[in-house]
């Protein structure tokens, strides 16, 4: 399979009109883009097809009376009144004594005088201890679906179909022929999106018509459920905002665009975390609407531990998963190279990979110390450890503000996301376990950077203030 870049990429669907190809009048290319190129990206670099992983392990809780009262009274959405805002949380949650935190929502949820909700999205998963706050109403799809009596929409891509409007442009334009096995899987994911669009749609018209929103916040607009939300929150000319949460120029295929266009699957505001993410990615919004803001809960734990002397007897290696197999694969050889007196090597799970038993396996007799524990955050990690690397992570940005040596793991890829540090001398990159074995021996990597561009300060005041201006935009 031919290596297909991501420029090329998004000049091909752009150039195919692949945005306007749709179903019963339901755009559906965007909700499969993302797992499209990726596919083409693995396949085109030989990685292998990674399988699916259950999110982060939740705390089961006995049925009491209490638990009954939360879910059917305290915190059921079907009650909920009239605000201002509603902000929908992440399934990033950490256990902090007895709540778990949404990191990119919990500290704006406290600041934010205006009235609102946050919509927590995992309770119908299971039953587990919710975030602490007093604006908390549970997402709970399948209770909608069962009080209501919506069965799905049967409304689905043909085969013959998909080829046409997909399969056959994508195999002309790029001279490579797919899979059988694989374009069967596309069209079972886009079908699987599809069956549910209705009743996801009808959900959120429910919540947006009961609570009457003015403004609503999000994470990780890619994800299905929110590009539905993003529809039927354009057909209520309620506008949204995307929280940043990761990556986002370069090889991030969900925020990069060949041209500026408007989609009705996309929120109409994006807050990044900094002026880098505003203008090195290729947004579909116009960049006034990409909004530098900061990240409230990486500037709380930078500034709880950037003071914290280290005194290691053994040097302690973080390695950063972004569930890339080439990083693991490293570790596990670095491990053979170095002394275990001298080192040690942290393996920091992706949230994704915490039910992986898999890795586990892999590791086993190296040495290597999973770091699974979800009342743990990177943070903890970070200040332990001597050196972090990793592969297209944010945390390697975060790591900046920080006494850490950061090494980049080039994996022969087109992603330059990282250069900028390696140019400024403050990151390494390596190739492999061998050649970050030799940067150890030579030391530190420079510390004297006196910003990092990557995150604003201030970053609660600038949201707040960012609400503020988009509220004060809408009519009436």
């Amino acid at each position: 399979m031919k290596k297909i870049t991501l420029d090329e990429f998004i000049k091909f669907e752009y150039e195919n009109r692949l945005f306007n190809v749709s179903v019963d009048s339901v755009y559906y290319w965007i909700y499969i883009r993302n797992s499209i190129y990726k596919d083409l990206y693995d396949l085109g670099y030989g990685i292998g097809k990674k399988k699916k992983i259950n999110y982060i392990p939740k705390e089961k809780r006995k049925i009491s009376i209490k638990i009954l009262y939360e879910r059917w009274i305290k915190y059921n959405i079907l009650f909920a009144k009239h605000r201002d805002i509603l902000i929908f949380s992440s399934e990033r949650k950490y256990r902090f004594d007895k709540f778990y935190e949404d990191i990119f929502t919990h500290l704006l949820d406290k600041e934010l005088k205006i009235s609102h909700y946050v919509i927590d999205k995992n309770f119908q998963e299971e039953i587990y201890l919710p975030q602490d706050s007093n604006n908390i109403k549970m997402h709970d799809i399948n209770l909608y679906q069962a009080i209501f009596s919506i069965k799905p929409q049967k409304r689905m891509v043909t085969k013959e179909k998909f080829d046409k409007d997909i399969i056959e442009p994508l195999e002309k334009y790029f001279k490579v022929t797919i899979d059988t096995i694989i374009k069967k899987e596309w069209l079972s994911i886009l079908n699987s999106y599809l069956l549910w669009h209705d009743l996801y749609a009808s959900y959120y018209r429910f919540i947006l018509n009961k609570i009457r929103p003015k403004l609503i916040l999000l994470v990780c607009s890619y994800a299905f459920s929110n590009q539905v939300l993003c529809e039927v929150a354009k057909e209520k000319n309620i506008p949204t905002i995307e929280l940043q949460h990761g990556m986002s120029g370069n090889l991030e295929i969900p925020y990069d665009f060949y041209k500026k266009m408007r989609l009705r699957a996309f929120p109409d505001y994006f807050f990044a975390f900094g002026e880098y993410d505003k203008y090195n990615t290729r947004w579909p919004i116009a960049n006034s609407r990409v909004i530098p803001v900061g990240f409230p809960y990486y500037e709380k734990r930078v500034n709880e531990i950037i003071n914290v002397s280290k005194h290691n007897k053994v040097k302690i290696i973080l390695a950063l998963s972004s569930m890339q197999e080439n990083l693991l694969k490293e570790m596990i050889s670095l491990s053979r190279l170095l002394n275990p007196d001298e080192y040690k090597i942290i393996y920091k799970l992706h949230p994704l990979e915490l039910k992986d038993t898999n890795i586990s396996a892999l590791v086993k007799g190296t040495g290597i110390e999973l770091a699974q524990d979800i009342k743990k955050d990177v943070y903890f990690y970070f200040e332990k450890a001597d050196w972090v690397i990793g592969i297209g992570t944010t945390a390697l940005y975060e790591a900046v503000s920080l006494r850490l040596n950061i090494a980049i793991l080039d994996c022969g890829k087109s992603d330059n996301s990282f250069d900028i540090l390696c140019e400024s001398g403050r990151a390494v990159k390596v190739k492999d376990a061998y050649e970050f074995s030799q940067v150890l021996q030579l030391g530190k990597c420079n510390y004297n950077c006196k910003k990092n561009i990557f995150y604003e300060k201030n970053s609660l005041s600038r949201m707040k203030k960012a609400i503020l201006f988009i509220l004060s935009q809408q009519k009436g």
